[in-house]
């Protein structure tokens, strides 16, 4: 009886990108999330700083899927690609929510109403954190139970 080994490569200059990536875009979305003094001052910084999650997000969901992010894992743990399928298809939806809160935000700055503003980024917000959560389960999946080092 052979058995059969499988690994996954890692590429450390893509974890390093993957990384500085994930830093720059919690860094802006926490800013957010705290509601800065400055967004209060300005919806114009608030605007900008809407447009930068939108391009930061590009930059995400553009090195999760140029990168192949899901693909190692999947190969070894096939019946898992249905998942990320599903998630991958939600970069775009994602993506188009972000820009659209940032041309909200953006002709809201002229009339100084940042209601709308801010509750369209909370309901964002929290589409983006189940998001996350659930491509973070999906990779620990893959490598965890699919791979045979769980518990």
């Amino acid at each position: 009886m052979s058995v059969v080994t499988r690994t996954v490569t890692i590429n450390a200059a893509f974890l390093q990108e993957i990384k500085e990536d994930n830093q720059r875009l919690r860094q802006l979305l926490n800013s957010l999330r705290q509601k800065d003094t400055r967004w209060k001052r300005s919806l114009q910084e608030l605007a900008v700083a809407l447009g930068q999650l939108r391009d930061q997000l590009a930059i995400h969901f553009s090195l999760e899927e140029a990168f192949g992010y899901f693909e190692d894992p999947l190969r070894i743990a096939p019946r898992l690609s249905e998942q990320a399928e599903e998630l991958r298809l939600q970069h775009g939806d994602l993506y188009s929510q972000a820009s659209a809160l940032a041309d909200l935000a953006d002709s809201r700055s002229r009339d100084s109403n940042a209601t709308e503003v801010w509750e369209g980024f909370a309901v964002f917000d929290a589409a983006l954190q189940e998001h996350e959560a659930r491509e973070n389960e999906l990779i620990m999946r893959a490598f965890t139970v699919d791979l045979g080092v769980g518990d």
